[in-house]
């Protein structure tokens, strides 16, 4: 099962700035650096290619 979230990052000038991820219940997505498999895939800011590749590809499964 893959699951959608959104994590606070940080608190800078009172605004908080918020990261996407994806979290899969056992290790699927590869990482960008050695190749490893990790149970979560980065995705960015609210708007970012793969913010949006992930919403598609999320919301296709769940028309499904």
């Amino acid at each position: 099962m893959i699951s959608a979230n959104q994590t606070p990052i940080k608190m800078i000038n009172h605004h908080t700035y918020w990261y996407y991820k994806l979290q899969a219940t056992k290790p699927i997505f590869l990482t960008k650096t050695d190749g490893k498999v990790s149970r979560y895939q980065h995705l960015g800011k609210a708007g970012s290619q793969a913010y949006l590749d992930a919403l598609e590809q999320l919301l296709s499964n769940v028309s499904q």
